[in-house]
């Protein structure tokens, strides 16, 4: 069994800067000594812990989890006629979007205290504030507002040794200003 570990931080990167760590690239955190370190930093620099989910799975088999808000909205409408009446009434199409986070893992044993993890990490948050528009509906105008989902992704694969880690620094799309760092940390489990 294998169990994959992430936090999801959300703060300034200057905080960061001597680390000089480009978007999309990974720094690796030796042992749970160097994770833990490293997560003190962030709490030290009062970044966010968004959030910090585990999965826990077998050897070759995918593992994912999902830390999301569903959110419905009205994404388009028709105008249709009811009877008796004739009346004319709109008629919504709802839709759902997911914002929040999702892990997507695959652990292979490679070696003897050497692991290869294949993953996947999204993380989407609604624009705020929503933007909004005017539309002509018959003969009134209205407001309508529509969620556009911004997410931030990224997908490796990367060697580990067991009780080892990595940090990450995300492209960010989902909250503009603010940077998103994922500590990854990833530890091998045997059952009795």
């Amino acid at each position: 069994m294998a169990q994959v570990y992430a936090r999801l931080y959300l703060g300034d990167p200057e905080l960061l800067k001597d680390l000089d760590l480009a978007a999309g690239n990974g720094l690796p955190l030796a042992d749970a000594n160097a994770i833990q370190s490293m997560c003190d930093r962030f709490v030290g620099n009062k970044f966010e812990l968004i959030t910090s989910p585990k999965v826990l799975s077998n050897p070759g088999q995918e593992a994912e989890i999902r830390v999301q808000n569903q959110i419905s909205f009205i994404a388009d409408w028709s105008v249709v006629s009811v009877f008796p009446g004739p009346i004319d009434i709109v008629d919504p199409e709802i839709e759902t979007m997911a914002e929040g986070m999702m892990m997507q893992s695959r652990v292979l044993q490679i070696g003897p205290d050497s692991y290869g993890l294949d993953l996947n990490i999204e993380y989407s948050k609604v624009r705020q504030p929503i933007p909004t528009r005017t539309m002509q509906v018959g003969e009134q105008e209205l407001m309508v507002s529509t969620p556009e989902l911004r997410t931030s992704q990224i997908e490796t694969k990367l060697i580990l040794p067991g009780g080892g880690g990595v940090l990450f620094r995300l492209p960010n799309r989902a909250t503009p200003g603010d940077e998103l760092f994922l500590v990854l940390e990833f530890q091998p489990v045997k059952l009795k």
